[in-house]
């Protein structure tokens, strides 16, 4: 029976069976299990092994019996998964002198200790022909080394004989130190097989070697065993980490790293290839995108190392525990090798921009303060940008320590002809995506018109005689920024301003005097054109001036009322007050007598205390009616001025109004605490 039917049986039979836990069993089959064979020759043979169990299962193969000792197997280890077949080679290789019959058990025998056994029964005879010889038939050796073999050929016939020598695999690699070989009957000759693989090859290989003779047509034949082991070794190391990828001495890790959000950094790799064979090596990564190997493969000598690196970038928003597997695989035996990384990313840098909303004036270059911190663990070289329109930064880096603040400014020069409302956006970033911090600056651009809008006070038209004329001019600064103003006076040359530069906050007031010397000029209508500029910004007043020898009645008046304003306004508020405390004043006297008569206690210097109390009451009136004139202009002078930022110059006679009042009530009060007493 054919060996693959006996298979195909027994598969059947155990697929039928049914199964509730996973078993492990096989199947070993032979086709012959009585062989003949010749002395001081080679036979080959072959077996089949099965797994009907239902996992992967490893075999081993040994020998027993009296013939144990001229029997091998390739391979001798092995493993199938269910299913799964496999032929395994049965060399029987008999001595000299071991002529006669021998028993041979073939024990296949599993990791789980099930074992079975196949006998054979050998006759080993002393056959007189062709005869092949082979010495060391099993040898053991790395890739790219020759594996040599010891041979006789030995013509044991009568005649002159000529062998060629060849192999039914590897010829391509084998070389024979004589081939054909000519041989005298009786004569043998002592040869050297050498199969050299290449470099890829691996494993555990039957090989027949076989001699032609060419006269008799003879064929003798002897296998032999080639076990190529996979000599190819390597490691892969991690080494310390870099700031940039150059060429440093290697220094192993462990394969655990931290580094900060933002850096770029280097991680050395080695590959080192402890064979004598160079070989080839593909690599790969699986990890965060931010991580990259510099190359995919290389190519290292024997007894030789190569190194290249991990390039790290993590992002801002990377922080944390990453975990990546490094792999590698050899081009000669395929050799896979995997290497564990751990990364640990702290966030190291940070940056923050405190910029504030800014109201700036057309027409001109205004400087926005900024300040830049630096949040992170290091000193750093931070880089300013600004885009946005007419804006431009008067630095574009600074050095900052870590935990400190420092300051630039950003200057805006938007055109005459814009106003309205804008936006800069300020980037601060350390580079190499370390940092990265961007604020939005809004811009509130005002008419330069409007940023020192001036309210010029000025009477007219206004009469003045042929001595000296002092015309006050008052300006109120009702704009949004403070500025230095120049007074320039356009008239004729008897007409000057008493000032010419001043500087004005907003809601400030100013005041000067337009001075006018007529000298001998012709008396009519004069104009002078009052000019106060600020930033290219000129604001006018033209004031009317009518010189005369002998002014009018009407406009003399006008003139004394308009320049003693001031002190008419005090003198009837003060006036008031007087009136007001003596109605208080009289009352009181009434009430006193009242007082005095009710209580019937008047003694006969009732009437001179009755005097000293009025006498003493006027006194106090008028010293405090003199306090409230001083007062009144004291303020006058203060409070109006300071308020007038919020009402203009309606707010000076509002204020005497106010003062007024209130020095009515401090008068008040002390006149009756006076009562009291």
């Amino acid at each position: 029976m054919h060996i693959n039917t006996v298979a195909s049986f027994f598969l059947i039979f155990i697929l039928i069976l049914p199964s509730v836990y996973p078993e492990e069993d096989f199947i070993a089959a032979s086709t012959d299990s009585a062989i003949s064979l010749c002395t001081l020759s080679s036979y080959s043979d072959e077996i089949v092994v099965f797994n009907t169990g239902d996992f992967l299962s490893d075999y081993k193969i040994s020998f027993s019996g009296d013939g144990a000792l001229y029997a091998a197997a390739a391979p001798r280890e092995f493993s199938l998964e269910p299913g799964e077949e496999k032929t395994v080679g049965i060399i029987y290789s008999f001595p000299n002198g071991a002529e006669g019959e021998h028993d041979i058990s073939i024990d296949i025998s599993t990791f789980f200790g099930i074992q079975k056994y196949i006998t054979k029964r050998i006759s080993a005879n002393l056959c007189n022909d062709n005869t092949l010889l082979l010495y060391n038939f099993n040898q053991t050796a790395c890739p790219c080394i020759g594996l040599p073999y010891n041979l006789t050929i030995y013509n044991s016939g009568e005649i002159d004989e000529t062998y060629v020598l060849g192999l039914d695999a590897f010829s391509e690699y084998a070389n024979i130190t004589m081939n054909p070989v000519f041989l005298a009957p009786g004569e043998s000759k002592d040869l050297t097989l050498t199969i050299n693989p290449s470099c890829d090859i691996y494993g555990e290989y039957i090989v027949n070697v076989f001699s032609n003779a060419l006269a008799s047509g003879i064929k003798a034949s002897a296998p032999i065993l080639l076990n190529i082991n996979k000599c190819y070794g390597y490691s892969i190391d991690t080494g310390k980490i870099l700031d940039s990828p150059k060429a440093d001495a290697f220094v192993p890790s462990q394969g655990s790293y931290e580094m900060c959000a933002g850096d770029q950094k280097y991680i050395q790799v080695r590959t080192e290839n402890p064979g004598y064979i160079g070989n080839s090596f593909a690599y790969s990564l699986v990890g965060p995108e931010w991580v990259r190997l510099n190359i995919n493969s290389s190519v290292i000598e024997g007894y030789s190392s190569g190194a290249f690196f991990l390039e790290t970038s993590p992002s801002l928003d990377a922080a944390g525990q990453h975990k990546l597997l490094l792999s590698a695989e050899s081009g000669f035996g395929k050799e896979r090798l995997q290497k564990t990384i751990n990364i640990d990313v702290n966030s190291c840098h940070g940056l923050i921009i405190d910029a504030r909303p800014a109201e700036i004036c057309s027409c001109l270059a205004s400087d926005i303060p900024l300040n830049i911190t630096n949040t992170g663990s290091f000193k750093e070289n931070v880089i300013l940008n600004a885009t946005g329109s007419y804006a431009s930064l008067l630095q574009n880096s600074l050095s900052i320590n870590s935990g400190n603040s420092s300051s630039a400014f950003l200057r805006v020069n938007p055109p005459c002809d814009f106003s309205g409302n804008t936006k800069v956006t300020l980037i601060a970033d350390l580079g190499n995506g370390k940092a990265h911090a961007a604020a939005d600056i809004p811009i509130e651009v005002k008419p330069i018109e409007a940023c020192y809008s001036l309210d010029i006070n000025a009477q007219g038209p206004l009469s003045i005689g042929y001595g000296k004329n002092e015309i006050p001019i008052h300006i109120l600064h009702k704009g949004s920024k403070a500025a230095n103003y120049s007074v320039k006076i356009e008239a004729e040359s008897w007409i000057r301003a008493s000032t010419y530069s001043f500087r004005l906050s907003p809601g400030e007031q100013h005041s000067f005097l337009l001075l006018a010397n007529p000298g001998n000029a012709s008396s009519g209508t004069y104009y002078a054109n009052i000019l106060v500029q600020s930033e290219n910004v000129v604001y006018k007043k033209t004031i009317k001036l009518r010189l005369s020898d002998s002014p009018s009645f009407m406009d003399n008046l006008y003139n004394a009322v308009f320049y003693n304003r001031f002190w008419l306004i005090s003198f009837a508020f003060v006036i008031i007050l007087l009136v007001i405390a003596g109605f208080y004043a009289k009352e009181k006297i009434k009430v006193w007598k009242i007082r005095r008569l009710i209580k019937r206690t008047a003694k006969t210097n009732g009437k001179v205390m009755i005097k000293n109390k009025l006498l003493l009451a006027l006194g106090i009136i008028l010293l405090l009616a003199a306090v409230a004139a001083a007062s009144y202009f004291a303020i006058m002078q203060g409070v109006g001025s300071i308020f007038s930022f919020l009402l203009g110059f309606a707010a000076e006679y509002l204020w005497y109004m106010i003062a007024g009042f209130v020095i009515l009530a401090i008068v008040l009060y002390f006149m009756n605490k006076a009562e009291k007493k």
